[in-house]
């Protein structure tokens, strides 16, 4: 980098082009899976073969995987709904996905999961877990999430009472995921007919935010650190957390697990205006109104120099 600004400026560009291309994404497969509900009849959708692929690993409950380098491929039903032939037989249109999937995990840096995930407990898609046994027969994604087990509603906020224009979004905040990763999520909702009143499910890419760290604030030898706008420390270099005197970040549980030590984490642990001093709060809203000011921390004098990164609505900022 030819200048401290320069850097802020690529690590911005770099949030704001990732984050705006896994949006696209989303919206983009939910459209062809879409196409693909709508002419089921043009794909072969056999059931013969599907024991010799697909594991049961109990009643009415199978799974299918491929590790490899790439991720891991998953298609499956937990059992909510019983799994008749009509079950079998929508699992093999599902798999007509899998190469728009696979290629898209792979195109979308930052990227480590690709899903489709159904109301009724069925996935398909390309993530860095195998979730094979993961959760247990019967399980009901859709009611976990609106009982509040997960960090948020997964599938309530692209549904149509919150989402009318039926447009991808991302989740109203970065969050620790239900396997212990710190990502930002974007969902697409996905409907089967043109005139449902309901979406069928959501089409969501995780953006890995410690992934992103890895690739940009964590290696930097500046004082640089990444703000959300609700105040949420997303990353930050080891210059930059020895100024701000916060404790170097730690893999969290996740968060179905212990919810609210989770929560408390991101929202107060993690958080530069609540529980902190004066001086570090001030320093969270000064980045979200001014681009460059002086400011004073631990005894220090700083100027402060922001770069925002609108998609996701972080701000990038070096304290040089």
């Amino acid at each position: 980098m030819t200048s401290i600004r320069d850097e802020i400026i690529w690590i911005a560009d770099e949030i704001q082009s990732t984050s705006v291309q896994a949006r696209e994404t989303a919206g983009d497969l939910a459209k062809r899976l879409e196409e693909l509900f709508r002419n089921e009849s043009s794909y072969d959708t056999s059931i013969a073969d599907m024991d010799d692929r697909y594991v049961w690993q109990e009643a009415s409950y199978m799974w299918t995987t491929e590790p490899g380098e790439q991720g891991s491929t998953v298609i499956g039903t937990t059992g909510l709904v019983p799994v008749d032939d009509g079950i079998k037989r929508e699992l093999r249109l599902w798999e007509h996905m899998l190469p728009s999937l696979r290629e898209e995990y792979t195109l979308n840096r930052y990227t480590d999961e690709v899903i489709y995930c159904d109301k009724r407990s069925m996935v398909v898609g390309q993530t860095t877990t195998n979730f094979a046994g993961l959760f247990p027969s019967g399980f009901d994604s859709a009611e976990v999430c609106r009982i509040g087990v997960t960090y948020y509603d997964y599938y309530g906020w692209v549904d149509p009472d919150l989402n009318p224009e039926r447009v991808p979004r991302w989740a109203p905040s970065a969050f620790v995921d239900l396997l212990g990763v710190f990502i930002q999520s974007v969902h697409a909702p996905v409907f089967k007919r043109k005139s449902d009143a309901e979406t069928s499910g959501f089409m969501g890419l995780h953006y890995n935010l410690e992934w992103l760290n890895a690739a940009t604030v964590y290696k930097s030898e500046n004082r640089i650190l990444t703000l959300s706008s609700q105040s949420t420390l997303i990353g930050a270099s080891p210059g930059a957390m020895d100024v701000l005197g916060l404790p170097p970040f730690e893999r969290q549980e996740p968060s179905f697990l212990e919810p609210e030590k989770v929560r408390e984490h991101v929202d107060v642990e993690r958080n530069l205006e609540r529980g902190k001093s004066p001086e570090l709060a001030e320093l969270a809203t000064r980045i979200r109104t001014d681009s460059e000011f002086e400011h004073a921390l631990g005894g220090r004098n700083f100027k402060v120099t922001v770069e925002a990164a609108p998609e996701l609505g972080f701000f990038v900022v070096v304290l040089a």
